[in-house]
């Protein structure tokens, strides 16, 4: 709800100027207290370079992935950029959304919870940990009872931290 997203309409004739994505909050049916009695968040722009594609266990199937969701993420050359950091400020649009989702995520995190918003998103580096992205990485399911696994090559994508299998920096092909 703070930063998994979806695309929103563009209510102007001309559109969106470039490098520029319009989104708001994708809400579902599977989130927890307190996200599910927060108001949705957005409309908002977003620069599109802190808009990826997020891969969760709901988008692996056997072999083959489903549409991923969207997340923003103020990832600037592979580091977590907090609301605290000067070079955010670099993007305005994102630095307004990352404060904003900050605050709410102090007024409703659990009691027990003194992390803050970016050091929860980025427990033990897993989500730093895949920047650089490699080309290709193979993705599996943590749990369930069916075994699924599949191959991710899109460049701007960020995989849940325990789906992770491997990276390979290049595809080979056995020869028979």
């Amino acid at each position: 709800m703070l930063h998994v997203v979806e695309e929103a309409p563009d209510p102007s004739q001309l559109g969106l100027a470039s490098g520029l994505r319009r989104v708001r909050s994708h809400r579902s049916k599977l989130e927890r207290p307190p996200s599910r009695v927060l108001p949705d968040r957005g409309p908002a722009t977003i620069e599109s370079q802190f808009v990826f594609k997020l891969h969760l266990g709901s988008t692996v199937l056997p072999y083959r992935l489903l549409a991923p969701e969207l997340v923003v993420l103020p990832v600037l050359d592979g580091a977590l950029l907090s609301g605290q950091d000067p070079r955010i400020d670099s993007s305005p649009r994102l630095a307004t959304w990352w404060r904003e989702g900050e605050k709410l995520w102090r007024q409703h995190r659990s009691a027990t919870t003194s992390a803050t918003l970016s050091a929860w998103l980025n427990y033990q580096n897993k989500l730093t940990g895949q920047f650089p992205v490699p080309p290709i990485r193979i993705v599996y399911s943590a749990s369930g009872t069916t075994l699924t696994a599949a191959i991710v090559s899109e460049p701007k994508a960020v995989i849940e931290s325990n789906r992770t299998g491997a990276s390979l920096s290049r595809w080979q092909r056995r020869s028979s």
